[in-house]
């Protein structure tokens, strides 16, 4: 029998594989960030107007701008000192198969998830940068997404496919009103968090087991984090998860298997992925988290 059909089972015992609110090794040299903004009809945007707004948003930072748009798509180069922002306007809709493989694992309505279905264009997004850390990236971007907003407000939402996570255009009003404990640089807020990693998926082996997952630390250059617990231990997870993510992110804290921390009271220690490696494994690997 597979690894596959070890963990999820045959047809009969197949479990489920969801996600809650929604890959350590050597760092690539070029980091960037990006997502995709989907609009449920093609976009009307003014170039200029469009120019003036993130100008007046990004401030300082943004050293040249230019865009164009018309019926058939649009662009706009943002640079930023050495580094840029990238808007590539594709109107069509968006591929089903990534929405499937994406949405199955969100923790929102299925109401907004076939809103995602909808889609006849999106926008894609991306930082490119060697400098910026990938919180400001993130930052920018959904200022940018704010900008796009103001022009026409017709997105469905974002989706980011490296982190397995989309999340409705409501979001964005959770994500802007932490904007200042983000750029504090102490803590990472949860509903940020959340966004731009998809917080964690959820493994369900049977009623009273479960292996949570997160999937998207590694855009942030961290290892996954991995623990298996009870059906009623999601929200402690999440805010462990968080709480590590923040230590190791913000503080540069180093976490490595055979380590231990104590974190908020809790005695935690970090070993290697044993089960399920193949899905579990992140680009800079995954700790499992335990308590002792």
């Amino acid at each position: 029998m597979g690894l596959f059909s070890k963990l999820f089972g045959t047809k009969e015992n197949t479990p489920k594989r969801q996600v809650l609110e929604k890959e350590s090794g050597e760092k690539e040299k070029d980091s960037g960030t990006s997502c995709m903004l989907l609009y449920e009809s093609i976009p009307q945007f003014d170039a200029k107007s469009l120019e003036s707004r993130i100008q007046k948003r990004l401030g300082g930072v943004v050293s040249a701008i230019s865009c164009s748009a018309d019926l058939e798509g649009m662009t706009a180069l943002l640079s930023l000192e050495e580094d840029q922002i990238i808007l590539a306007g594709l109107y069509f809709s968006y591929p089903k198969d990534v929405l499937d493989t994406v949405l199955q694992v969100c923790h929102f309505s299925q109401e907004a998830k076939q809103t995602f279905y909808q889609s006849q264009a999106h926008i894609f997004l991306t930082y490119r940068s060697t400098t910026v850390s990938p919180h400001l990236q993130y930052d920018r971007l959904y200022q940018s997404i704010g900008c796009l907003q103001e022009e026409d407000n017709q997105a469905i939402g974002v989706i980011q496919e490296s982190a397995m996570t989309a999340h409705p255009i409501d979001f964005l009003s959770a994500i802007e009103s932490e904007r200042k404990d983000l750029l504090a640089g102490k803590s990472m807020p949860f509903m940020s968090w959340i966004a731009w990693t998809g917080g964690c998926v959820k493994y369900i082996l049977d009623q009273n087991t479960i292996w949570f997952v997160t999937k998207g630390n590694h855009n942030f250059g961290l290892p996954e984090f991995a623990f298996k617990g009870r059906p009623d231990q999601g929200n402690s997870t999440m805010q462990i998860f968080n709480a590590l993510f923040a230590y190791m992110y913000f503080y540069k804290a180093v976490l490595a298997p055979g380590h231990t921390a104590d974190l908020a009271g809790l005695s935690l220690k970090f070993s290697a992925v044993e089960e399920y490696k193949d899905l579990f494994t992140g680009k800079y690997g995954t700790l499992v988290v335990s308590f002792r």
